[in-house]
């Protein structure tokens, strides 16, 4: 993989881990070490690299197990918000502005966009068993709510996720409590800097 891929790649995956910490989801690793799959163009930089929180892989949601509660919403909410960080992060490295237009961010995502598509439809047939409208109009809406806190979430964050981003290229793969020295360092420098 050349150099600004696998940059791209490690920014990406930062970016994911970054918001699986801060929405208390625990990551088993990320990791840049798929280095056998080779994109054909940005749109699938999400293949050069993965993160496996526990019990979960975000990318691939879990059966629905048929438990209907606000919990398993909340916690695909968080899965939702971690998915849609790595293309912020990614176009946040690669000096693409801020989305415009919804239909851009979708299209930049791609695979994450899917995946936050699954996770919603999920909490759609939650809020549908409920007793609640789930329309159309309604997830776009909250996919758009999501994908900014997420885009927001990069913003605020994004000398931690160059941190880890910078480990990740050193090391290849992290696990929690690698991640989590990486952030605890990034904060207390970049705290310190701020004084």
């Amino acid at each position: 993989m050349n150099a600004k891929l696998r940059e791209a790649a490690a920014h990406h995956e930062a970016a994911h881990a970054l918001a699986a910490f801060g929405q208390g989801l625990r990551i088993k690793y990320v990791t840049i070490l798929q280095s056998d799959i080779q994109p054909e163009d940005h749109r699938r930089i999400e293949e050069l690299g993965g993160i496996e929180l526990e019990g979960i892989c975000v990318y691939e949601a879990p059966e629905w197990r048929g438990e209907i509660s606000e919990r398993a919403r909340i916690f695909d909410e968080k899965q939702i918000i971690v998915t849609y960080a790595a293309p912020c992060g990614e176009a946040k490295f690669e000096g693409v502005e801020a989305f415009a237009d919804w239909t851009d961010a979708v299209w930049f995502g791609g695979t994450d966009s899917s995946q936050a598509e699954a996770l919603a439809n999920r909490i759609g047939t939650f809020s549908c068993r409920e007793g609640l409208v789930w329309t159309n109009a309604i997830q776009e809406a909250y996919l758009r709510y999501c994908w900014t806190v997420a885009r927001d979430m990069v913003e605020e964050f994004w000398p931690t996720i160059q941190a880890i981003a910078a480990a990740l290229l050193r090391k290849g793969t992290l696990n929690h409590a690698e991640v989590f020295e990486v952030i605890g360092s990034a904060l207390t420098i970049f705290s310190e800097r701020g004084k």
